[in-house]
């Protein structure tokens, strides 16, 4: 009897904190959260350009059992304390031309590839899987929801969207499928602002004190999970130089992700169509290129998760397949 097994890639074609290009995604409108909840303005950053990327096809089995170490150094500096997993003798980094990729069993619980697993990268919307999950951690899926002019004034103006508009309300599930399929930043800050002021208890919080208090409960949560080399600076991903992980925290934050029935739903919908609560008619259809069957990049098997792209970040990656 054929035994299905899920796997997780984690991909990220992109140069490191040093060395990335600037562009339009630069200049961030979006807001930014310390460690202790301050507000600042996002500025535009200028870096050196980055290195050419290529994107990468492989297919191979492994099926030994992979020893991992525990203790990592980082490109931060320091130790992680964390296990990093060694590369089985068939498979060479050489072949993958990704500063970072990592492919991980999830039905046996077993590491199968990594390069650079514990190099510093920027997530760009692949952020978003930790949004949702604070988003469902604090918010019932059918509380409603309303967009505010004040949220989507932080979306930068070159930043994917959901076509939100003021006055629109929708349920936190509905905000969630804005988010994941289309990678909307327009919801997330939609949903930063409205959970923000629930974990709050305090409806008079300013949006930017909102979206704030989201991004410290986004920065605890990863590090309950353990993803200790990362840090959140925003609720979409936007590309800013505090605001990046390792391909090994993203894999902690994507294994959580797939606990949680509603967003492994939403993330392996090829579209979905909804009338809001507020009575409009929307339809989302997920950019995950890995998914659509009308696509050259479609991939039997797979079941999501999330994609994300700004230039400093490259494009960025976690597929989750089921064989």
């Amino acid at each position: 009897m054929k035994r299905l097994v899920s796997l997780l890639l984690i991909l990220t074609l992109a140069a490191g904190l040093a060395g990335c290009a600037s562009s339009p995604e630069d200049s961030s409108s979006g807001v930014l959260a310390s460690s202790d909840g301050q507000v600042v303005d996002a500025g535009a950053t200028t870096a050196a350009p980055a290195t050419s990327t290529t994107v990468f096809t492989t297919t191979t089995t492994a099926t030994t059992t992979t020893t991992l170490p525990t203790v990592a150094t980082t490109s931060k500096g320091g130790t992680t304390g964390k296990p990093v997993p060694t590369l089985p003798s068939h498979w060479s980094t050489a072949d993958i031309q990704a500063p970072a990729a990592l492919l991980y069993n999830v039905t046996d619980d077993r590491m199968l590839f990594e390069k650079g697993a514990q190099d510093t990268l920027y997530p760009a919307s692949t952020t978003k899987l930790l949004t949702a999950l604070v988003a469902l951690k604090y918010c019932p899926e059918d509380t409603v929801l309303t967009v505010t002019q004040d949220a989507l004034n932080l979306k930068a103006w070159d930043a994917s969207t959901a076509r939100l508009k003021p006055g629109m309300k929708l349920t936190n599930r509905m905000a969630l499928e804005a988010l994941l399929l289309v990678s909307g930043c327009d919801a997330a800050y939609v949903l930063a602002e409205n959970i923000g002021r629930l974990i709050a208890e305090n409806e008079a919080l300013s949006t930017k004190e909102a979206v704030a208090l989201f991004c410290v409960k986004m920065n605890e949560e990863a590090a309950l999970l353990g993803a200790e080399q990362s840090h959140f600076a925003n609720p979409d991903g936007y590309h800013h130089e505090d605001h990046y992980t390792t391909a090994y925290d993203l894999l902690l934050i994507s294994l959580e992700a797939l606990q949680h029935p509603t967003i492994r739903e939403i993330c392996a919908m090829t579209t979905s169509t909804r009338t809001l609560v507020s009575g409009q008619k929307v339809t989302w259809n997920n950019n995950n290129q890995l998914l659509q069957q009308k696509s050259l990049y479609y991939y039997p098997g797979v079941t999501g998760l999330k994609s994300g792209f700004t230039s400093p970040a490259g494009h960025c990656m976690v597929a989750t397949l089921t064989k």
